[in-house]
């Protein structure tokens, strides 16, 4: 029974191959990683300028970052949190602190082709997703208010021109009537 394996060296290559049960290679692929395309793929890549990108080995070292985070190439990340979420599974969604320490909603997958040896995680500031959603609601909110405010504004005036306009000449006519005036 052959294993599949494959895995990533740190800015030089990749290589999957296929183990026989002694743990002997029966198959053997070499790629080389071109790092300088991936970081200029990254730059080149329309995301908001507050955006995490990285790409990590499966041992949780940051191989490829966006501009914003260039200082993590080469650093592993395996003993945060988020990192070792990302390993664990193949894809996901999770909202999480970055790196960075900054809240963010980051997705993540398994690089197709890599063998699971490389992920790639796309995390964005979490307050700056849900600014618009939190504006709308505030606007909302305040529409509401005015609306609330101006409906018992209305039933005040209403209530007292249709009412209590009427319950004054009611009023008037027992007071008179209480004094003896009965014409």
């Amino acid at each position: 029974e052959a294993e599949r394996r494959c895995d990533v060296a740190l800015g030089a290559y990749a290589w999957c191959g296929r183990l026989d049960a002694g743990g002997r290679p029966v198959e053997f692929a070499v790629a080389s990683l071109d790092l300088d395309a991936l970081q200029k793929a990254l730059l080149e890549a329309r995301l908001p300028g507050s955006s995490l990108v990285f790409l990590v080995d499966r041992r949780g070292t940051v191989v490829a970052a966006n501009p914003g985070s260039a200082v993590l190439i080469g650093r592993s990340l395996s003993a945060t949190p988020l990192v070792r979420t990302i390993l664990s599974r193949d894809e996901g969604f999770m909202e999480a602190d970055g790196p960075d320490g900054v809240m963010r909603l980051i997705a993540y997958s398994v690089v197709p082709g890599s063998g699971g040896a490389l992920r790639l995680a796309i995390g964005l500031d979490r307050d700056e997703v849900y600014a618009g959603v939190n504006l709308r609601r505030s606007r909302n909110l305040l529409v509401f208010c005015l609306g609330l405010l101006g409906a018992v504004i209305t039933a005040y005036f209403a209530g007292n021109r249709l009412l209590l306009s009427r319950l004054r000449v009611l009023a008037h006519a027992a007071n008179r009537i209480s004094l003896g005036d009965l014409g």
